[in-house]
């Protein structure tokens, strides 16, 4: 009888001590893993909508105007068209930069 409770003791104690193992595992990597979380930026955000309609403005124009807003800080974030009064399409261009 004697020996198993020794058994049941050592079984007992390994148990503990893996628990414990597993359990200090488990923050070891959660703490690894928040230091990866990225966090929502405080930066505010410019935003600017630049229409295009197209045979208004020639494509090397608007080529032009789209590099310099991009050397001044903006980034184009999305492209859009609207079709107006049946043929007519107009290219939106939207943009942001921080403020």
């Amino acid at each position: 009888m004697e020996t198993t409770n020794t058994g049941k003791t050592r079984m007992l104690i390994l148990s503990l001590i893996l628990v414990f193992c597993t359990v200090v595992t488990m923050q070891v990597l959660a703490k690894d893993q928040s230091e990866h979380i990225v966090k929502p930026s405080s930066t505010g955000w410019q935003h600017l909508a630049l229409t295009h309609t197209v045979g208004d403005t020639p494509e090397r124009e608007l080529g032009k105007n789209i590099n310099k807003l991009g050397r001044d800080g903006w980034e184009l974030v999305s492209v859009g068209n609207i079709t107006k009064s049946g043929t007519t399409t107009e290219t939106i261009f939207y943009f942001k930069k921080p403020l």
